[in-house]
C-alpha cells in the first residue's frame, strides 16, 4: 500500500480547515450569545437613562422649590435677637415699675386706714388729698397693668409663629442631605 503523500496533505489540510471552522463557528456562537446579552443590556441602559431623566427632572424641580422656599425666607422680617433682648428689658422695666406702684399703692392704703381710725380726728383735708392721690396711683397702676399684658399678650402671640433663622437653616441642610441622599442611591 502506497499512501500518496500529497493527498495525505491534502487531508491533513482539510482537517485543518475544518478544526479552523469549528473554531469559527465556537466563537460565533459566543458572539451571538454575548450580542443577545448585549441587547438586553442595552434595553437595560437605555431604561436606567429615562429613569435618570425623571430623577433629575424631580432633582431640579426640588432645586427650584428649595430656592422658592430660600427667597421666601429671605423674605421674612424676623426680629432679631436684639429685638428680642429689646422686648424683654422693656417687660421686665414695666414689671419693676409695676411692682414700685403696688408697693405705694399698699403704702397709701396702710395710711388711709390710719387716718379713718375711730375716734381719731382726722383733717378732712388730708383724706380728701390722700383719696385722690390713691386714685390717681389706681389709674395709673391700671394703666400700667393692662399695657404689660398687652405687651406681653403681643409676644406670646408673635413668638411661637415665627420661626429662628437657625431652624430654616438647619431645614435646609436636611432638604439637602435627603437630596445627596437620593441621588447616591440612584447613582448606585
Amino acid at each position: 500500500m502506497i499512501v500518496d503523500v500529497t493527498q495525505l496533505q491534502k487531508d491533513v489540510e482539510g482537517l485543518e480547515e475544518l478544526k479552523e471552522s469549528v473554531r469559527t463557528m465556537q466563537k460565533k456562537m459566543l458572539e451571538l450569545v454575548t450580542q443577545d446579552e448585549f441587547k438586553e443590556t442595552s434595553n437595560d441602559v437605555r431604561v436606567l437613562k429615562g429613569s435618570m431623566e425623571e430623577v433629575r427632572s424631580d432633582v431640579q424641580l426640588i432645586w427650584a422649590e428649595l430656592r422658592k422656599l430660600r427667597d421666601q425666607v429671605d423674605a421674612m422680617a424676623f426680629p432679631s435677637l436684639e429685638e428680642v433682648q429689646m422686648l424683654r428689658t422693656r417687660v421686665d422695666k414695666l414689671e419693676n415699675a409695676l411692682s414700685s406702684l403696688k408697693k405705694v399703692y399698699g403704702e397709701l392704703e396702710k395710711k388711709l386706714k390710719a387716718l379713718n381710725l375711730p375716734g381719731g380726728g382726722a383733717d378732712q383735708e388730708a383724706v380728701d388729698r390722700l383719696l385722690d392721690e390713691l386714685n390717681k396711683l389706681r389709674a395709673e397702676f391700671e394703666e400700667h397693668r393692662d399695657h404689660a399684658n398687652k405687651s406681653i399678650d403681643q409676644l406670646n402671640h408673635e413668638m411661637p409663629t415665627k420661626a429662628d433663622k437657625q431652624d430654616l437653616i438647619d431645614l435646609e441642610n436636611r432638604i439637602l442631605d435627603k437630596l445627596r441622599d437620593m441621588i447616591q442611591q440612584i447613582l448606585n
